[in-house]
């Protein structure tokens, strides 16, 4: 009886547990929030409070765009913006591209990723190829051109 309420106490506080909780990470990319929610809604994220004030959202790229990768996976990413849209913090949760398991060095993907920060989700990026008018361009990670545009 003692390890179903155990069981019981330890699920209910996941539910209630902020997106900090689960992405420690978060903390550092919102370092004023005072509260984390967890991630729920259409388009699901999860809202970070200053007090009152919300001052950003974080969410999982797979919970909003779960595109197949060239592994046929998607690539989940942790993608935390501020209240402009400004992407704040990126970090690779999981991937199974078979390239970066064999011939590119993760890190490549890692360093890929962190290149949206600082950029607005209203930016039309480009990957690799040249830059249209209005557009910013992210060079691709050689050798592994579709998991970028599959990120992208």
């Amino acid at each position: 009886m003692l390890c179903v309420a155990w069981l019981l106490l330890v699920i209910s506080m996941e539910a209630v547990a902020g997106v900090d909780q689960k992405f420690p990470e978060v903390r550092g990319y919102f370092p004023t929030a005072t509260r984390f929610g967890d991630i729920s809604g259409e388009p699901p994220a999860a809202t970070i409070y200053e007090g009152d004030k919300v001052i950003g959202y974080a969410f999982e790229s797979v919970m909003v765009a779960p595109v197949p990768a060239y592994s046929g996976e998607p690539v989940n990413i942790l993608v935390a913006i501020d209240q402009t849209g400004k992407i704040i913090g990126t970090k690779v949760l999981e991937q199974h591209e078979p390239i970066l398991l064999v011939g590119i060095p993760v890190q490549k993907l890692y360093d890929f990723v962190a290149r949206y920060i600082g950029h607005s989700v209203k930016d039309k990026i480009v990957v690799g190829g040249s830059s249209a008018p209005g557009s910013v361009k992210i060079d691709a990670i050689s050798s592994a051109t579709v998991t970028s545009m599959v990120v992208n």
